[in-house]
């Protein structure tokens, strides 16, 4: 009974030690796995790095097209409407002035009676009073003009600050930008430094399937191994115990 317990303990025995011969180092596994999930970070933050950059792009571009609807000179432009409406405007209301003088002489010269002192002059005498037409319709299309021009100065002012928010916004978009490259770039090199550090020849750094199907394999070896070595600790216990039942059994 001992001699064929030993041989089959010394089978056992080598037959786990042959599979921690061909069971891969929990170690280097452990120092793989981490590689290879260092490897994905990068590649996650290189890819989110890209996604944005785009992201500022086509931000950038639609702030462009809403440019692209005013002129490329319009600083000078919208001070060339300006200058012109502004003069416009005060002629138109010099107009209104005259046309308002002499609404108001026609009122005067209406309410002069022979006889009477004149409100301007004090005369009694009214020779030449004066005869105006009626300015009332000339003086409501001036002021419909007037309200015109003032609008189109206001839009000029209104378009001023959208291209100057359009301006602000897109030039905060180009900076955001430029700042997502220089991420990328340094992520870029700290991946590729990484890639360089990869020092185990027995697995691929470009084939992580590969190195997963090694992970698994080596993970069912330490379960046959711990299962393998319970089993034979239990028919350890089981043959000592024997050994000792048939000592007392002797001894009786």
């Amino acid at each position: 009974v001992t001699l064929n317990y030993a041989k089959e303990h010394i089978k056992e025995s080598k037959s786990i030690l042959d599979l921690k011969l061909k069971k891969t180092d929990t170690k280097i596994l452990m120092e793989v796995d981490i590689w290879f999930q260092i490897k994905k970070n990068f590649q996650t933050e290189l890819s989110n790095f890209q996604q944005n950059i785009l992201s500022k792009s086509e931000e950038i571009a639609k702030q462009q097209i809403l440019l692209n609807e005013f002129p490329q000179n319009w600083k000078e432009e919208f001070s060339r409407q300006n200058l012109s409406l502004n003069e416009k405007k005060l002629n138109h209301q010099n107009q209104r002035s005259h046309l308002e003088l002499s609404q108001k002489l026609s009122e005067f010269a209406q309410n002069i009676e022979n006889g009477k002192s004149c409100p301007l002059c004090g005369s009694l005498e009214h020779p030449e009073i004066l005869v105006s037409e009626n300015v009332s319709e000339s003086m409501k299309t001036l002021h419909s003009e007037i309200l015109q021009i003032e609008n189109a100065i206001e839009k000029i002012r209104v378009d001023e600050n959208k291209i100057e928010k359009i301006l602000e916004l897109k030039q905060l978009l180009e900076n955001q930008k430029v700042e997502l490259e220089n991420q990328k770039s340094e992520s870029d090199k700290k991946s590729k430094l990484h890639s360089e550090q990869f020092i185990w020849t027995q697995f691929d750094k470009e084939d992580e399937s590969q190195f997963s199907i090694r992970k698994t394999e080596a993970l069912e070896l330490e379960h046959n191994i711990s299962s393998a070595e319970k089993l034979l600790d239990e028919n350890r216990k089981i043959f000592e115990n024997q050994q000792k039942e048939s000592k007392r059994f002797e001894d009786a």
